[in-house]
Formats: C-alpha cells, sequence, structure tokens
C-alpha cells in the first residue's frame, strides 16, 4: 500500500503539480448518489462515462486496488515474463480487401440493379464496426484528422479511402477483431507498463536502475507453427509486427530435405537413413536496422537468428501442445503466461504486474502451515468477455464469465481449479520438469491443457492452483449458434479421453473428499450431469408409455382390475407430480445464480436483474437443452467408441444465415448438422408423448411443470437450431429451402421455381453461380441460365447418409452399454404386446391359432424386402453400381435419385400395411393400447434391423466401390495412386497402380451386370448380390424415409413463423423483425424513409475543421452532404462470416438501426449489424 501510495501520489518530473486534477469521475459521492447516476442510471452523470467498456475497465480498476495485493516487485529486481501465443493460421492483420471488398461491392449493386439477386446489398465489416464502435470510431477519427494531413478528406464512403488511409483503418479495426495484432499490441502492453514503473520510481542513484530496460523483464513470443508455410501477404503482416512492437519474438517449425544420395549426413547425425527430412525449431528477433526505420515492411520472410534440431516429426498430437512445447526453450526469465490468439489486454491492468509477480513469492510466516508456505507454480486470472454480440454470443459470454470468475474462484478455495491454458502463469522451470505447459498426445490429450493442471496437482507437493481476481485480459469467444456448439462438443469429447485416463485415477486416490467432489463437479461432473439431463425426459416418457400401454384395455372385462389396487399409471402421474413441480424454478435459479452473483459484484443488483430478464425473454432455455443434448451426445459417444478429433470451431459473427437442408455447398444445411445428435431424438420424444396423449387425454393442471419440462426439451430438440438461424422466417428464403429440401431427396432440380416463379430461378442461378466461383475459384459463367453446378458441390441425401452415417468398410463400432439398452427395450415392448396376444388367443379368439399370436410379433420387413429384390431386378441403377458411370450421365443420377425418392415412399407404405395387417386383432376388438404397444415393436424391430444391416455393410468391404476417384471418397487425404487399407491388407506393393489390385473391393469396382469379363462373357449376378444390393435399398429407404417425415414435419412447423413475419408487415403494419429482435436484441429494420433521407444526406463522418463539441463534452461531428449514386432502393443484406458470399447471397435482408447521435453515418455504413469478411469480430477496447 505505501508503495502504491508513493507512486500515485509522486508526480512525473515533466508535468508541474499546477497542471494535474483529478477527474471529477474519481471525487467521492454519496452511496444514494452513485446508485442513481451509475447503478441505476436514474439520473445522468455527466462525469461518467456512458460507453459500457470504459465503465467496466474503471469498475475492474477499482475494484483491483482494493484488494490486498501482495507486495510489488521494484525496477531492476523485476523477475522476468515471457508471454507465449500459439498461433496457427488465424488472421494476423486485416486487409483493406477484408474490411472493404469494392470489386465486389460494385458487383453486387450491379446484380442488384439487373433484378438477378434479391433488393438488398452486404454491408463491408468496417461499417460494422464503425456502427458496433462508434464513440471509438469517432475518436479515431477525430485522431487521424488532427495527426495526419491525408485524413481531412476522409469519409465513410468507403470506396473513397485512399492507399495512404488504409492502413490505419485497417489496424484500427484489428484492434477490434479476434486477430493477432490485437493480442500482440495488448501483451506488449507490459512493455510499456513496466517502463512507466521505472520512470515513476525515478530511483537515479542506482547505476543497476540506470542500465535496466524492460526488455530485460519480458518479452512476447509467438510460436508461429506455420510460418514456414507462409504468404507473401503473412510475411508482410508478421514483419509490421516486428516494426510496431519492441518486445516481440517469434519462434516456428522449419524443415530441411537430406537427398537420399546424402548418406554421409544421415549417418552423423545417427538419424534413421529412412527419415530425409529434418525438423528445426527457429527463432527469429527485430533487426533494429530495418524495423526502427521509416520504411514499409516487406514481404520476404526472415532467416532465423537460433535453430534447435528437434529429433523428428514435432506435431504429435493435434498441434497446440506441441506448438507451445517447442517454442519453450526460447522464453527467457522465470515466469511464462500462455495466452490465446484471440485475447487482449489493458493497460491498466499491466501497471499490476509487480504485484501479480509478487504471488510467487514464498510465505515465510512461522506460524502458517508448511503446506501454505510453499510457493506457488501456477497463478489464474479471470477473463474479462466482450464478445457478447447477439444472443448467442451473450450465452456464450455470460457461460464463461461465471466459469472464468466466481466459479475459478470458488474452485481454488476448495482445491479443485486445474490449469485451463490461458491466461494463466506458471513457473517455468516446474512446467518443465512435468513435460511442457501442456500435453500433446493425439485423442487423449484433445482438451491438452487441463493435463497439465492434473500432474501438478499430482507432483506438486501439496501446492494449489492459485486464483487472483484483481488481474484482467479479455477474451474473444464463439458467437454463433453452431460454433458454440462445436465448441462444447470438443469440450465434451474431451473430457470423454479425461475420464478414461490415468491421471484421473490417481487423482481419485490422491484427493480428499471435498477436493475430489469439487474437481468432479468443475469437469468430467459436469459434462455427464449434462447427459444424464438429456437422458432424464426421455426416459419418464418411456416409462409412462409403458405403463399405460401395458394397463388393461378399457372394454375388456377379462382385464379389468381389482377395484381396490390403485392403476399403474395413477402411480406415475403421482410420482411426475413429485418430482416437476415449482421446486424447478429453483433449480433453474440455481444454475443461473453463479452469473447473477457476479454481475451483481461487477455492476448491480440492477444490471444482474436486467441481464436475468433479457436472457429468459430471449428463450434461452432453449438454447442450454439443446446444448445439454449435444454435450450428452458427444461425452456419452467418446466414453464408449473413443476417437475423438479436434473441431476447429471459428468465432465468426452471427449473420449468416444457414440454409433449412445441404444441396450443392460444402457447408451442410442446419437439418444435417444435428439429425443424428437431436433432431431423431426430438422427433421419437414427440411422437411417444403424442400416444400418451391419444390413450390419457389432455393431462391436467397438476402436470403443469411436467408438460413444462416436456414441452421445453421436444421444442428445443426440433426447433432450437432454426429458432437461433439468422432471417430463418423470410419469404423469399423459405422458397429456397423448399426447393432444396425438393432436389436434397427427390434430385429433381429447381422444380419448385421453375414452375411458380421464373423470375427468383434466375436470381437462386445467379446465387448458385457466385458460390461456385468463390468457392472453387472456376470462372463465371456467360448467364445465370447457363449456369450447372460443379459436381464437387452436389450433396444429396445419399452422399450424406453415406459419408456422415453408413460410412461403409470403416469398421463396426458398438459396445455393451448399447446392447444391453436394446435389449431392455425390445423385451420391454415384446412382453406387453405378448400379454396381449396371449389373452385374444387363449380367451377371445382360440380359433385363431398361431398365426394370430405370431403376426403381430414379427417385424414388417417381408414386403418391403421383395420389393427391394424386385426393385434390384428392374433397374440396376438403383444399386450401388458404377458411381462414376452415373456422374457422366446426368440424366442418369437425376432419374436414380428420383426413383429412390419413390422408392422409400412406397417402403413405407408396404411397411404400414403390413404392420396393420398383423395388428388387425387389435383393431377389430378395438383394443388401442394393444394397437400402439404393437406399434412401438414393431418400430422397434425395424430400427433395430437398420441397425444390423449399418454394421453389415461398416465391416463388409463390398459395401461399396472404389473410394479413389468416385463419387464417394471416404479417405479424403488419399490420393488415386495411394494404398487403402484394403490394399495393404493384400500386400500391394508402394507406387503400384491401385486398381490393378486383385480382389481390392475398395480401389477396384466389383463386376456388375451387363459388364464383359476378360473372356467376353457378359456378368451374370448370383444370389448373394441381388440378396446384398435389395438389403442395401432397404436400408436406404427406410433411413430416407424417416429423414424425409423428420424433416418435413419440421419444414411445417417453420412454416406459420413465415406466415406470421408476412402478416406482421403486410396486415399488422409492424415494421420491426421480431426475429431479429430475437436473434440480435435489436429490431434490425429501418423505413425506407429514413433509409432514403440518409441516401440524400451522404454523411460523411471526418470534418475538415476541428471537431466541436456537444453538451455532453463529446466531439459533435458537422456532416457535409455529399451525393450518392445509389438509386435502388430497399434495405441490405448481412455480410457473410467465414465464407466471403457463399451463403450471404441466400441471407435474408438485414435491417438497419438508427445511427448514434455521436457519430452520423451515411446508408453504406449504417446499412446492417454485421460484416461480409471472414474475420472474426468481437468487442474489444479503445486503443
Amino acid at each position: 500500500f505505501d508503495y502504491w501510495t508513493q507512486i500515485l501520489t509522486k508526480p512525473l518530473p515533466s508535468i508541474q503539480q499546477a497542471d494535474t486534477r483529478t477527474p471529477s469521475m474519481f471525487e467521492q459521492s454519496g452511496v444514494g448518489d452513485r446508485f442513481l447516476t451509475r447503478s441505476a442510471r436514474i439520473i445522468h452523470d455527466a462525469n461518467f462515462p456512458t460507453n459500457p467498456e470504459p465503465c467496466w475497465r474503471i469498475s475492474a480498476l477499482s475494484r483491483a486496488v482494493a484488494f490486498k495485493l501482495p507486495r510489488p516487485y521494484r525496477v531492476p529486481f523485476m523477475p522476468s515474463l515471457t508471454v507465449l501465443v500459439p498461433h496457427y493460421g488465424e488472421s494476423i492483420l486485416l486487409e483493406p480487401k477484408d474490411l472493404f471488398d469494392k470489386k465486389q461491392w460494385l458487383q453486387d449493386n450491379e446484380l442488384a440493379r439487373q433484378g438477378l439477386r434479391e433488393n438488398h446489398r452486404e454491408v463491408p465489416l468496417v461499417s460494422f464496426l464503425q456502427f458496433r464502435y462508434p464513440d471509438e470510431f469517432a475518436a479515431f477519427a477525430n485522431r487521424m484528422a488532427v495527426q495526419k494531413p491525408v485524413w481531412h478528406d476522409a469519409s465513410t464512403r468507403w470506396d473513397r479511402v485512399t492507399d495512404e488511409q488504409w492502413p490505419d483503418l485497417c489496424e484500427w479495426a484489428s484492434n477490434r477483431s479476434q486477430t493477432l495484432w490485437r493480442t500482440v499490441a495488448g501483451m506488449t502492453m507490459y512493455h510499456q507498463a513496466l517502463q512507466a514503473h521505472k520512470e515513476l520510481q525515478g530511483i537515479t542513484e542506482s547505476s543497476m536502475y540506470q542500465r535496466w530496460t524492460p526488455r530485460e523483464s519480458f518479452q512476447c513470443l509467438v510460436s508461429m507453427q506455420m510460418y514456414a508455410y507462409f504468404n507473401a501477404t503473412q510475411h508482410r503482416h508478421t514483419n509490421t509486427m516486428f516494426k510496431k512492437f519492441e518486445a516481440l519474438k517469434v519462434a516456428f517449425i522449419d524443415k530441411r530435405d537430406i537427398p537420399s544420395s546424402d548418406c554421409q549426413e544421415a549417418a552423423w547425425d545417427e538419424v534413421h537413413p529412412n527419415q530425409p527430412r529434418r525438423y528445426y525449431s527457429c527463432l527469429l528477433e527485430r533487426n533494429p536496422a530495418i524495423d526502427d526505420s521509416d520504411e514499409p515492411a516487406t514481404s520476404d520472410a526472415r532467416k532465423p537468428r537460433l535453430t534447435v534440431e528437434l529429433p523428428g516429426f514435432p506435431i504429435l498430437g493435434d498441434g497446440k501442445g506441441d506448438n507451445q512445447n517447442h517454442a519453450i526453450i526460447y522464453t527467457r526469465g522465470t515466469y511464462n503466461q500462455c495466452i490465446d490468439a484471440n485475447q487482449g489486454a489493458y493497460f491498466e491492468q499491466m501497471l499490476l504486474l509487480p504485484c501479480v509477480l509478487g504471488e510467487f513469492r514464498r510465505r515465510l510466516d512461522p506460524n502458517m502451515d508448511p503446506q501454505m508456505n510453499l510457493s506457488r507454480k501456477i497463478v489464474g486470472f479471470p477473463e474479462h468477455i466482450t464478445s457478447d454480440i447477439g444472443t448467442i454470443g451473450d450465452f456464450a459470454a455470460g457461460a464463461e464469465t461465471a466459469f472464468g470468475t466466481i466459479l475459478q474462484r470458488s474452485y481454488a478455495v476448495l482445491g479443485g481449479r486445474m490449469h485451463y491454458g490461458h491466461p494463466d502463469m506458471m513457473n517455468k522451470v516446474f512446467m518443465i520438469q512435468q513435460g511442457g505447459v501442456s500435453k500433446a498426445t493425439k485423442t487423449v490429450n484433445l482438451s491438452e491443457d487441463i493435463f497439465a493442471g492434473m500432474d501438478f496437482t499430482l507432483r506438486g507437493e501439496g501446492r494449489t492452483i492459485q486464483h487472483t481476481e484483481y488481474f484482467h485480459v479479455s477474451k474473444g469467444r464463439d458467437l454463433g449458434f453452431g460454433t458454440v456448439l462445436v465448441f462444447f462438443a470438443k469440450l465434451s469429447s474431451g473430457t470423454g479421453e479425461q475420464v478414461l485416463t490415468r491421471q484421473m485415477a490417481r487423482l481419485g486416490e490422491f484427493l480428499g473428499l471435498a477436493e475430489f467432489c469439487c474437481f468432479y463437479y468443475a469437469h468430467g461432473g459436469f459434462y455427464l450431469t449434462q447427459w444424464c439431463l438429456s437422458k432424464c425426459i426421455p426416459m419418464l416418457v418411456y416409462l409412462w408409455l409403458l405403463i399405460v400401454l401395458d394397463s388393461a384395455e378399457e372394454n375388456c372385462d377379462v382385464m379389468d382390475p381389482d377395484p381396490d389396487q390403485v392403476a399403474s399409471s395413477k402411480v406415475m402421474v403421482s410420482f411426475l407430480i413429485s418430482q416437476f413441480s415449482r421446486v424447478m424454478l429453483l433449480f433453474l435459479a440455481a444454475g443461473i445464480s453463479p452469473l447473477i452473483f457476479e454481475l451483481t459484484l461487477e455492476g448491480g443488483f440492477l444490471m444482474a436483474m436486467r441481464k436475468l430478464i433479457v436472457t429468459m425473454l430471449t428463450f434461452s432455455p432453449l438454447h442450454f437443452v439443446f446444448q445439454a443434448k449435444i454435450i450428452g451426445s458427444y461425452i456419452s459417444n467418446e466414453i464408449l467408441y473413443g476417437g475423438a478429433e479436434y473441431m476447429a470451431t471459428g468465432r465468426g459473427l452471427p449473420t449468416e444465415r444457414r440454409c433449412f437442408i445441404a444441396f450443392d455447398g460444402p457447408k451442410k444445411g442446419l437439418y444435417n448438422d444435428y439429425a443424428v445428435t437431436a433432431l431423431h431424438d426430438g422427433a421419437k420424444l414427440f411422437m411417444s408423448s403424442l400416444f400418451v396423449i391419444i390413450i390419457t387425454g389432455i393431462p391436467s393442471t397438476e402436470l403443469f411443470w411436467w408438460c413444462v419440462a416436456l414441452a421445453l426439451t421436444i421444442a428445443s430438440w426440433l426447433f432450437a437450431p432454426f429458432i437461433y438461424n439468422p432471417y430463418q422466417y423470410k419469404s423469399d428464403q423459405w422458397a429456397c429451402d423448399l426447393c432444396d429440401w425438393l432436389e436434397y431427396f427427390s434430385g429433381s432440380r429447381f422444380s419448385c421455381l421453375e414452375k411458380h416463379d421464373p423470375v427468383q430461378l434466375k436470381r437462386k442461378r445467379s446465387l448458385q453461380q457466385q458460390r461456385v466461383r468463390e468457392q472453387t475459384g472456376q470462372g463465371e459463367a456467360s448467364s445465370p441460365d447457363d449456369y450447372k453446378p460443379s459436381k464437387s458441390l452436389q450433396c444429396d441425401w445419399n452422399t450424406w447418409y453415406l459419408k456422415t452415417v453408413l460410412k461403409p468398410a470403416t469398421g463396426i463400432r458398438t459396445a455393451a452399454g448399447s446392447i444391453l439398452v436394446w435389449t431392455v427395450y425390445m423385451a420391454s415392448w415384446y412382453t406387453v404386446l405378448n400379454s396381449k396376444v396371449h389373452i385374444i388367443k387363449t380367451v377371445l379368439t382360440p380359433a385363431w391359432g398361431l398365426l394370430t399370436q405370431l403376426l403381430p410379433l414379427i417385424p414388417p420387413v417381408v414386403l418391403s424386402y421383395v420389393a427391394c429384390v424386385w426393385a434390384v431386378h428392374a433397374n440396376h441403377d438403383l444399386t450401388r453400381s458404377r458411381p462414376a458411370a452415373q456422374e457422366a450421365d446426368a440424366s442418369r443420377a437425376s432419374s436414380a435419385k428420383w426413383h429412390k425418392f419413390q422408392l422409400a415412399l412406397l417402403i413405407v407404405l408396404l411397411d404400414v400395411g403390413e404392420g396393420v395387417g398383423g395388428l388387425f386383432c387389435f383393431i377389430q376388438f378395438e383394443w388401442y393400447k394393444g394397437l400402439l404397444a404393437g406399434v412401438m415393436l414393431k418400430y422397434a424391430w425395424l430400427s433395430m434391423l437398420c441397425l444390423f444391416a449399418e454394421c453389415f455393410f461398416r465391416i463388409n468391404r463390398k459395401a461399396y466401390s472404389c473410394s479413389h476417384g468416385h463419387k464417394y471418397n471416404w479417405k479424403e487425404k488419399q490420393d488415386a495412386n495411394s494404398k487403402c487399407p484394403a490394399c495393404r491388407d493384400l500386400g500391394v506393393q508402394e507406387g503400384a497402380d491401385i486398381k490393378d489390385a486383385e480382389g481390392c473391393f475398395f480401389c477396384k469396382e466389383p463386376p456388375m451386370p451387363g459388364d464383359l469379363t476378360d473372356e467376353g462373357q457378359a456378368v451374370v449376378p448370383g444370389f448373394r448380390w441381388h440378396m446384398e444390393e435389395a438389403l442395401y435399398l432397404w436400408l436406404m429407404s427406410h433411413r430416407m424415409a424417416k429423414d424425409i417425415f423428420i424433416s418435413g414435419f419440421i419444414f411445417f412447423c417453420l412454416s406459420f413463423g413465415v406466415i406470421f413475419d408476412k402478416c406482421r408487415g403486410g396486415l399488422c403494419g409492424v415494421s420491426y423483425g421480431i426475429h431479429n429482435l430475437l436473434v440480435y436484441r435489436d429490431p434490425g429494420y429501418q423505413s425506407n424513409a429514413a433509409s432514403d433521407a440518409r441516401e440524400m444526406m451522404g454523411m460523411d463522418l471526418v470534418p475538415a475543421a476541428a471537431p466541436a463539441l456537444s453538451s455532453s463534452g463529446r466531439p459533435r461531428l458537422q456532416p457535409p452532404v455529399v451525393e450518392h449514386e445509389l438509386q435502388d432502393r430497399g434495405t441490405f443484406s448481412p455480410p457473410a462470416s467465414g465464407s466471403g458470399g457463399g451463403s450471404a447471397g441466400r441471407a435474408a435482408e438485414a435491417a438497419a438501426r438508427p445511427s448514434p447521435a455521436v457519430a452520423p453515418v451515411d446508408p453504406v455504413a449504417d446499412a446492417t449489424l454485421q460484416p461480409t469478411s471472414s474475420a472474426e469480430v468481437s468487442a474489444s477496447t479503445p486503443n
């Protein structure tokens, strides 16, 4: 305290005491005044900022200085710290084309004028950033106008920005995006903070103090794994960082090939002669002669100053852990801090570094427990999540805020906190002794960071990991519905591997009960609980339906129960009433309480309640119930089957409208992403609940809370991905989705649009043409009518099912738990139905005999399988024969798809007819419970037989034809001359033509009907070939029919939202987008009149003269009038995140919000909420 008092009260030598004063916002005021002006904001406080970012920074610094801070280090006795940032392929610095693609912008306007595109325009990323940060942009523009004369004529007409202005604008935008530039710029503030401490201390009599520089105690080391493969632009960005940041160093992995003839070197370094490539860990440093000059950065790769040969290929895991560990040898000093490439920092927080390093001191208090006197080796800090854009981004930011603050604080006290990679500081020497800062074994260490904390807990001699609350760094998290779920899927898969490791078993023996309970809840227990929650509702519905259908039939006197005995269905209802009551509200409050408590501590109770209300109004339970389903699915699959893989999440803006179902792009539709994990189970749960309602009627009010939980689960599992899909309910996009749905299953191209709207057909073909051009680099077709989808972009249901679900010849994956579940499921329904069949046979119709007893119990597969055998015999195009030939003949392929679509519907009708025929006895006696029990049993039979058929094709190498160069490429990394697993089993020599491999069903097509043998005789298929092909067709027909009905039901329900959205503007006169309000928490609509008015004004942002000041003390910009050449009117489209204009062309119209008063903008800048670039954007600090 004395140190900080001395520092804060001592004036700088260059500033006179009379020139300094305390800002009015820091003057003391009463509790009531602070509540009214800053917490509740009932009364405006002109001295306190309204921008939420500086408000948080001021409050965070105020809380930090109120902590009991450790004794800080002083210059020049500051320990050395190295910030380690792993980098793979993330954006380094935004380019002008990322912020504003002038060519694409003009092309979109031209398409809109010609009527070949929907009446909306894509808005540049720079416009979104200006819209998102109006105060920061106004300050930046005014600062540039004062510092650089070239900025006097600048404006937000981005097509008029000159080449001299773009570098500054790109740097400003990069500091507000999830880029490496933002991370390095924030971390190098340590250098400035240490220099500030040296100047404030002012110890002039010490020679050591005079010689000391911040570089002796700090360096920022970026481990660029792919630097050796950078292009010219990435090299230029890296060189720009060297010129900008003095404390920067770069480590990377390089390689060198040794010619096979040079055996002398291979013998000299004692490396195996069959390893012709050497790998090196290299270090780059600043070159003062180049980096301190005023010359612009070049695009040349730099030569490393240090090179260390590695023992072999260094990437053993998923990349990040190896990338960190190989660079540790270049870190200097005692301590390392691990930082991700999407983080940032704040200067006022960097000033607390001397106190943070004091956390590692050893306590020498003799009255303390010896275990508490041990020096700390890992110290963790909270993160300030800045990526709260949109509803899903706010959900993810809230969850991460709670996890990184109050939960980490609790885990540290209870002894269950581990190392989570960032932004922890650690003792480098101690971490090297246990294998590095991360574990890097593939699959097992998918969550690489936590294993360092687990090993530290086992080897730390009783030490615990400290969590400190007074020091923060910023963090950008996922923003979209899909990216958030992919992130949790990756964590779930990693946790599934964790619970099987020896570290987890040893911690179970090493930790005490309290510590282990905390560790379990904080890690594996959380994900296992999510799995239990996802299985709870389906299990209860299954038991309820089983009990209801097992009860006595109402019109059968033989089955009348004992009147003194309580019916089993009533017992089940009583159980549900007791378990699902108002107590659910308590569980809901317990789940959200950590975030509410933390927000109360940071911003007050009113802000926390406002956050809670907004979260509930935007249907957060729908998202978190679906998230629990995804987590449960991935962790259970990982524990049962294994095979965890790294999944790149990406953190793009949630602005891209995903199509309903995939058709012609490398990206899948929403239905394809979640059909297997959630949508199928949601449909099963809905049908089971519907059967219960049919038998028991509408539930009473006593089951209100149970019905709420059941309805919430069904709605979430079926509709959550589509509810949070931007612009899901736009009518023009609904027509495109309908067309895609028909094309996806039937193969008929543009059938719905050709018949109803030829203009819309041209528009869609133009969009399809644009996707091909952007995704494959192909040239533009002469006209939209000449457009033909590329073969590489074609994707129908057969392709999706074979690649993602069936996966032929990949081996069977099953577990004892799955077999047990299927056994119990089948046995339960067989027992229920058999008891009713027995009564019919013995009491009611004894003359019917064995046939009556067998027909209800056997699976309905005879008619459908016979139909498939006939189809195989009649039309060979329906089989797996010659996909290459089908690709060559488009009409033949389209006909085969259409016939499969028709056959799937026919198979369903045959199954229904055979099933109804087998259950006719229940229909005759009006035993509806027995009828529904028979339906459940027969559906269970079909599901199990389909599962057996899939297992057969997964273990049978004849499951499909060649995987090289044909329609379905299971091994995407194998080229036409590589060896497949089947070839290796047969001993095919390296380099041989795999198509000459005899007997290899992967690499050589089996003979098909109509082929000629070497002797010139026609191939005659045998009985086995017919049976296998019929089984294949039977399986595909059932799976296709299932997806047809489920996707059709979901699409039908979503159509009501489209009708409502249409009526909202046409009949009700409501111009605000309600769905935009849900997804973005903003209506996102601007009337055409307001848009036209702004187009006529064409406001500029940067004044030619010094800005005037408004009444609030902020710059007031004077907008001169400029002309606007755009003549078409209408709303604007959202920009695509991640794929340029790929799916953004299909995106519905986005609307605009009124521009802020502090920074008036022109229509181009104020058009929408979203950017077009693939850069990943998050909130950041003003620089």
